[in-house]
């Protein structure tokens, strides 16, 4: 029970880093693109804080070392089945983490990136990214499971949260924040951006 308290801990410490670091930045990236006239220079530099406040702390989390032994699972919901069975209150807490991670992402970079509002396009970031980490932990040895059912969750989020995003970018198709004066002429009554 120490280790899962140490690991909110150390979750709260870099949140709260990020959290101010991120502030600072959004406030630095609002006041230069409306400087430039940007089209919608809050919605984007607010977008891009709240990716890296809800990605970059579990990700630090992901792949901080354990004492555990290294092992890898690549049976879909083998993992998940066993955990469930032996404590289905952490299995819950860990499904839940899981699929939180790339959630960030999956909300917010369809809104900042017009090259992301492409389901193929955000699977494919998704479950990759997922896959990614979990290679590290097993490269690195860091004491964690390597687990299929970790990318099927990961990913899994991302896809998920983009779903609740999608009102606020799937009618701005791919290219169209470029400029903002084409499109306002076009579609006024879905010209104001955030910001």
């Amino acid at each position: 029970m120490g280790r899962i308290y140490a690991r909110w801990e150390l979750i709260a410490a870099v949140w709260l880093a990020v959290l101010i670091l991120s502030a600072l930045a959004a406030t630095a990236a609002f006041r230069w693109r409306r400087s430039r006239s940007h089209p919608a220079p809050l919605r984007d530099s607010v977008a891009e804080a709240a990716l890296f406040v809800g990605t970059l702390p579990w990700l630090v989390l992901m792949v901080w070392p354990t004492v555990d032994a290294t092992r890898v699972e690549l049976v879909p919901l083998r993992d998940l089945a066993a955990q469930l069975g032996d404590d289905p209150i952490a299995a819950a807490i860990q499904i839940t983490a899981n699929l939180v991670v790339f959630a960030p992402l999956g909300f917010f970079g369809p809104i900042r990136w017009p090259a992301l509002r492409s389901w193929p396009r955000l699977a494919l970031l998704g479950f990759g990214g997922a896959a990614l980490v979990e290679l590290t932990q097993f490269g690195l040895r860091l004491g964690r499971v390597s687990s299929v059912d970790d990318v099927l969750l990961n990913g899994g989020g991302m896809v998920l949260a983009a779903v609740l995003s999608r009102r606020w970018w799937a009618s701005r198709p791919a290219g169209s924040d470029r400029s903002g004066a084409g499109r306002n002429r076009r579609h006024p009554a879905r010209s104001a951006p955030l910001g």
